[in-house]
């Protein structure tokens, strides 16, 4: 599956539509923190496509405004990156070039990315939205049939049709979750939608806290393979189970 046949699977109703070509000078002007950014956004990006734009008026779903945040409308972007080493680092300034939510298609080199950010109101800067929170992405390699098999249960699930729809914000929020699902689902080997936005913070921490672990016992596990003195690489297997067990106990949340 590219990322062609993923714009295709979510069913994006024909009145949404948009097809055009976003200028690299925009994303460069409005997503670029830096001067390597807008160097990186002219020379890593192939392509960027303006698929559609998700309005009240196209989807049927209610825009949401509160104090600080407006979901008038959800943009369906396609990028298309020269090379994996910029891609994840392009994804975010397009999501931070963009005056709405953006349900990100990202391709490079065999390997496809769907890529979600909420937005707010900036504090202090009136008609400026900035990042809410953290980005969430997720990447598929290519040739994998695991890889292909996790793509589509995650397409499946961010269909137009089957987000939530009683208005703007949750259905991009929807958008946003099944793509924490498909992250925790690496680590559970079962791609289960959250219950609510609170049991997404709660599972998000729950994962921060496992991939800290396993980079833990990756480190203790090298060190204790390098080590000479029995008595340091007794200690060191030790605080290896020690945190296998505390993983095993973090994992029961995801």
């Amino acid at each position: 599956m590219n990322a062609a046949s993923v714009v295709d699977a979510l069913r994006i109703p024909a009145a949404a539509r948009v097809d055009q070509r976003i200028p690299k000078k925009l994303i460069a002007e409005h997503g670029g923190a830096s001067a390597a950014d807008r160097r990186r956004i002219q020379e890593g990006i192939e392509a960027l496509l303006w698929i559609a734009a998700l309005k009240p008026s196209a989807i049927g779903i209610p825009e949401f405004r509160d104090e600080v945040r407006d979901y008038v409308e959800v943009e369906v972007v396609h990028l298309a990156a020269r090379s994996p080493t910029d891609a994840a680092r392009l994804n975010e300034c397009v999501h931070r070039s963009m005056p709405y939510p953006v349900m990100l298609v990202t391709e490079t080199e065999g390997r496809v990315a769907l890529s979600a950010a909420h937005k707010r109101r900036a504090q202090n800067e009136p008609g400026r939205v900035i990042i809410d929170g953290d980005m969430h992405e997720v990447w598929f390699e290519a040739g994998s049939t695991s890889a292909a098999d996790a793509l589509a249960r995650v397409v499946a699930a961010i269909r137009i049709d089957r987000l939530p729809a009683q208005d703007l914000q949750a259905f991009y929020g929807g958008y946003a979750d099944a793509l924490v699902a498909a992250r925790i689902a690496r680590v559970t080997q079962a791609f289960t939608l959250s219950r609510s936005a609170a049991h997404t913070d709660e599972r998000l921490l729950a994962l921060s806290e496992c991939e800290r672990s396993e980079r833990e016992i990756q480190r203790l596990t090298l060190c204790s393979s390098e080590g000479r003195q029995m008595a340091r690489r007794v200690e060191t297997n030790l605080a290896v189970q020690r945190l296998r067990a505390e993983l095993t106990v973090v994992r029961s949340k995801l």
